[in-house]
């Protein structure tokens, strides 16, 4: 499982999903920065299978869609800070795989989540 975290997310974050046992890479390390979200979110449809944002403009249904090979984790935290969205995604990880991730959105709280279409 390949994950690609946006701009905005955290460093931390890399480790954390490291942590996991999953393959993971940060824009801002990658031939990726600097695009435009348009642009990232072709390129991460074809080279990743989740994508990790808190980039609100991602929570636009129609604009970024779940593709069939790529899911989306918008990270709903404030603050915008590393152990609050490690907090919201081992919430979320105690009942849900990434697996289960891939062609949807979800959208996660510090204490909750949901899945939208």
């Amino acid at each position: 499982m390949k994950i690609l975290l946006d701009e905005c997310i955290p460093f931390p974050l890399k480790d954390y999903f490291f942590s996991l046992g999953y393959e993971v890479e940060h824009v801002k390390l990658s031939l990726f920065e600097g695009l435009k979200n348009g642009e990232l979110y072709e390129q991460a449809k074809l080279h990743y299978n989740i994508f990790v944002t808190n980039d609100k403009h991602f929570k636009h249904p129609l604009l970024f869609p779940p593709a069939s090979t790529l899911g989306i984790i918008y990270l709903r935290i404030a603050p915008n800070h590393s152990q609050y969205f490690i907090q919201g995604l081992n919430h979320f990880l105690s009942s849900q795989t990434l697996d289960y991730v891939i062609g949807k959105k979800v959208i996660i709280r510090r204490n909750d989540f949901e899945f939208v279409l």
